[in-house]
């Protein structure tokens, strides 16, 4: 994948939410603003664009569990791979998980403010 193949930030994040973590780490909001290319967020933030697309090729070109077919599997080792898998990682980051759903909440935040704004519901609300 190249920036030609993706005209905007939330297109990139749309196809796979790995893609939001490199956006994160740079400042690039994804969320509200992210109707720009990547060259582009990249050119205002004075970021090298060749290396952010590197590091969003690096997440997509990682295998994830989507590739296990899980409905192949026995059902006695399907509970023993949520067991150690999932319930172990949710154990040992607990922390990390708790920052990104505070993360995902505040992007709902400012998604829901923003469409009521368009809708000119917050005024009234405010002058209340």
């Amino acid at each position: 994948m190249n920036i030609l193949e993706h005209p905007t930030i939330g297109e990139w994040v749309a196809e796979d939410y790995r893609t939001a973590s490199v956006f994160s780490k740079y400042g690039i909001d994804f969320c509200c603003k992210g109707n720009i290319t990547l060259e582009e967020a990249c050119n205002k933030k004075g970021i090298d664009s060749i290396e952010v697309q590197h590091e969003i090729d690096d997440i997509l070109n990682t295998k994830t569990t989507q590739d296990i077919d899980f409905k192949s599997w026995p059902i006695d080792l399907l509970i023993d791979y949520i067991e150690k898998v999932h319930h172990r990682y949710v154990e040992e980051n607990q922390l990390h998980c708790y920052y990104i759903l505070t993360n995902f909440a505040k992007y709902m935040v400012k998604i829901i403010q923003n469409y009521l704004k368009s809708l000119n519901i917050l005024k009234p609300l405010q002058e209340n």
